[in-house]
């Protein structure tokens, strides 16, 4: 109903900090197989550390491993006319993700219902809180 005198904006502030530290490692061996190892190891302001009794600053890892045959140089064909270059490959993929600011603990927010005052904010707590992890698997063949 817009049939309000006084109406006020609702204004929220969050802040969020996240720190990334990351690794590759790339191999290439007897020019047939490659391997690419990635790791990475990220702190988050926003996740939970219960087994320390802090509601900040978790860290966690996760990576990607990938592997890949070129046959066609073990087979010799090279100068075949008609593959003359073949690759098997495979990867596995991890992902983690925090979660937004305030989420652990449920803070306090402004009511603006009749009365004003302060409520309990809308994400409920949850001190046990983890972050998401994706796993992503490919395979695949390349031919020429």
């Amino acid at each position: 109903i817009n049939n309000t005198v006084n109406r006020n904006a609702l204004t929220t502030n969050t802040t969020r900090r996240i720190i990334g530290n990351v690794a590759r490692l790339n191999l290439d061996l007897f020019r047939q197989v490659i391997v690419e190892l990635a790791g990475r190891y990220d702190g988050s302001s926003t996740l939970p550390r219960p087994d320390q009794d802090k509601i900040y600053g978790r860290w966690f890892p996760y990576g990607s491993a990938s592997v890949g045959y070129e046959f066609t140089r073990t087979l010799g064909l090279d100068n075949n006319p008609w593959l003359s270059y073949g690759k098997l490959r495979g990867s596995i993929a991890q992902v983690r993700k925090d979660t937004g600011p305030y989420r652990v603990l449920s803070p306090l927010a402004q009511s603006t219902y009749i009365g004003g005052g302060f409520r309990q904010g809308f994400f409920g707590s949850n001190p046990e809180l983890k972050p998401e992890l994706v796993t992503a698997y490919e395979t695949g063949v390349d031919l020429q």
